[in-house]
């Protein structure tokens, strides 16, 4: 005669039941913990980035001369000797780091929100010229930027592009802002480090996925074997 349980639907199975039961627990588990994985990398990475914009922003204000930026005007369009110093200043910066797209040195005007760019070097080659004026209105974190150091929590659209970017103030001998310091990071960066931190995430699960289906293989063979002598 045939054997009973080889009439039962797979279904219908008890070991089946229990390696669907036990398999899906740890499957549900293993992406929840895949997409805190995930999701902690990319903050992690992106603190990171963070961490090393306002480093390169803090280091750069601290070495501008506020006395030879007063000697040139506001407005001034022709480079003078201290904008070639710091363009190559910033362009030397720039290569040592390979994430950071633009640095460039914003001075106030007398509107509220309205800026010029004194320096600005970019890799791609876009940067404004000098004098060039920049509204800043919307950018309340830029604006922070002349009193304290400060960074983007989230990439931004401007004329430039997308990107992240951090802000340190350039201060003069007795303390008062006159410029700051930019850098930008553009957000095809960030999207590249997301699609790292997420195929090393898939790999990692895809693994953990492949020992899940050996260990149900497993339970399920040790479950049927006594199922079947009884």
């Amino acid at each position: 005669d045939a054997d009973p349980i080889d009439r039962l639907r797979a279904w219908q199975r008890f070991h089946f039941r229990l390696t669907a039961l036990y398999g899906g627990a740890v499957l549900l588990s293993l992406t929840l913990i895949a997409a805190i994985f995930y999701h902690y990398s990319v903050d992690s990475e992106i603190g990171h980035l963070q961490r090393r914009l306002l480093t390169t922003v803090s280091g750069l204000a601290a070495s501008v001369n506020a006395e030879r930026l007063a000697e040139v005007p506001l407005d001034a369009q022709q480079p003078s000797p201290y904008y070639e110093a710091l363009l190559a200043r910033f362009a030397a910066t720039a290569q040592t780091d390979n994430d950071v797209q633009s640095i460039y040195l914003l001075r106030p005007t007398d509107q509220s929100g309205q800026l010029r760019f004194f320096v600005d070097y970019a890799k791609d080659g876009t940067q404004a010229k000098p004098g060039e004026a920049y509204d800043a209105r919307e950018l309340p974190v830029l604006l922070r930027g002349f009193n304290e150091v400060a960074v983007e929590d989230e990439p931004f659209q401007d004329e430039f592009g997308l990107t992240l970017s951090g802000y340190a103030p350039v201060r003069d001998a007795a303390g008062r802002s006159v410029a700051l310091v930019g850098a930008d990071v553009q957000a095809s960066r960030i999207e590249v480090m997301k699609r790292d931190v997420l195929q090393l995430t898939l790999m990692v699960f895809g693994v953990a996925v492949v020992l899940l289906g050996i260990s149900s293989f497993a339970v399920a063979h040790s479950v049927r074997e006594p199922l079947t002598r009884i």
